[in-house]
């Protein structure tokens, strides 16, 4: 994963302003850049996998099966998360060029931020998934509300850092035009950074159950309430970018309420939900 980010990194440079008898392709050069690299990632992966497991022509055709009902939930679950963003980049676009700038901004930075909180989830994804193999549901509860609990702290901490940075943040990357309507809408996403944190937290857990048909429907609906909200949104109002993240913070806390009530609601019968009394 570091190979291929410095291979993107020291391949961006000729493809997008050019060197020697390489055209400067601009954003198509910055394109190019990524898919080589993504292409060397896969390719070493690839070979590392083999290199350390073989190749083997028997095939068990239920893990087979298995794993094709998994990954087909995870792209569509994927596929609905691409197109809440598409739509929203979208609407904040259609509002204006200085809307635009300003929601590129602020993506940029809930995409860290993602990046950052997503670390609980991943670590809570392998221990539920232990915990739960080892058929030591009590732990695996715990480990997830631990995870939550972090999570949400760490949440809270990232809306606070993220206020504190305003000030530089707008003379580093804001235009001057963009500002005002920039403001508002970095607050809002500031401020749900908390619920963002859930969101993710209970991604990872229920992946670590192994409950992806729940993670595509919760997707799903999310996103079909986060896109309501945004074609609501009138693209000529003064703050139509502060409603977009509005509709953001909408679309995610939809999934954070059900993938916390997915773990909490006994009735759900889900896998790491606590049994029912009785």
């Amino acid at each position: 994963a570091v190979l291929l980010n410095v291979i993107n990194i020291v391949l961006d440079y000729p493809f997008i302003f050019g060197f020697g008898v390489i055209p400067g392709m601009g954003v198509a050069g910055a394109a190019l850049a990524s898919t080589i690299s993504q292409y060397i990632g896969a390719a070493l992966a690839l070979t590392f996998t083999l290199q350390r497991y073989g190749f083997t022509t028997q095939i068990d055709m239920d893990d087979m099966h298995a794993l094709f009902q998994i990954g087909g939930n995870m792209f569509l679950r994927t596929s609905f998360l691409m197109l809440f963003l598409i739509v929203s980049t979208r609407v904040a676009n259609v509002a204006g060029a200085e809307s635009g700038a300003a929601h590129q901004v602020i993506r940029q930075i809930y995409v860290v931020t993602a990046l950052s909180l997503d670390a609980f989830a991943v670590s809570t994804q392998s221990l539920v998934g232990y915990f739960l193999g080892a058929d030591d549901r009590v732990h695996a509860r715990q480990a997830a509300v631990i995870s939550i609990g972090w999570s949400v702290a760490t949440g809270i901490a990232m809306t606070v850092l993220m206020l504190l940075v305003t000030t530089p943040l707008l003379r580093l990357m804001v235009p001057d035009e963009a500002i005002a309507i920039f403001i508002p809408a970095w607050i809002i996403s500031a401020v749900a950074q908390p619920v963002n944190a859930v969101s993710f937290s209970t991604d990872g857990i229920h992946m670590g159950s192994g409950d992806y048909g729940f993670l595509r429907n919760a997707m799903f609906i999310s996103t079909v309430g986060g896109i309501i909200a945004l074609l609501m949104i009138n693209p000529e109002a003064i703050h139509a970018l502060s409603y977009v993240w509005l509709a953001t913070t909408l679309w995610v806390t939809l999934r954070a309420i059900a993938g916390l009530a997915r773990i909490f609601v006994p009735e759900f019968n889900a896998p790491l939900a606590a049994p029912v009394q009785n």
